[in-house]
């Protein structure tokens, strides 16, 4: 198939799949983080264990908008691929890694 003739993804659909992402990755950060305490490991323990619902939801949050961060690299690639094919796809696959080590980290942090 000629790059003329594939279809390419909505900007629109991109702009609302990234917003998407940084409203979860937001929310998910905020119901993580309120179980740490910085330089109190005990502190953060007993958090943890008492809002244990609230720090596995932002967990759980946080491995969605990893998944949405997938699915906009995709788009994204599909939508440089025009200008660039070489350049798109490498920022792709450098995405792509970024994303499985975060995915990874969140996953060892349950």
């Amino acid at each position: 198939m000629r790059p003329d003739t594939s279809p390419r993804p909505s900007p629109r659909i991109i702009g609302a799949v990234w917003l998407l992402y940084f409203v979860t990755s937001m929310v998910g950060g905020l119901l993580f983080q309120g179980s740490l305490v910085p330089g109190n490991t005990a502190g953060a323990f007993n958090n943890i264990v008492g809002h244990e619902t609230q720090y596995r939801a932002g967990v759980q949050i946080g491995l969605f908008s990893h998944a949405l961060y997938v699915v906009l690299t995709a788009l994204l690639c599909g939508l440089f691929a025009r200008v660039n094919f070489g350049l798109s796809l490498t920022a792709a696959f450098l995405s792509l890694v970024g994303c499985i080590v975060e995915i990874f980290a969140a996953i060892f942090q349950i």
